[in-house]
């Protein structure tokens, strides 16, 4: 019985494949827009935390200090 339900993003590599064509079908600016409100969002969530005394990260996990 064929629903129309894609299964191939079922996975969690199918699902991270889907959201990678999806990216790569956006313009630069819609890209440069997301990247910004992701920003936004971890700025958010960064004054939270500082908000109830809990420890702030001052850079991206992965990356080497700079300074």
């Amino acid at each position: 019985m064929a629903d129309g339900t894609d299964w191939g993003v079922a996975t969690w590599e199918g699902h991270r494949r889907r959201q990678h064509l999806d990216f790569r079908k956006l313009s630069f600016r819609e890209k440069l827009a997301i990247i910004e409100q992701l920003g936004e969002v971890a700025a958010f969530f960064a004054q939270r935390r500082a908000a109830r005394g809990l420890p702030v990260s001052s850079r991206w996990p992965g990356r080497a200090a700079s300074g």
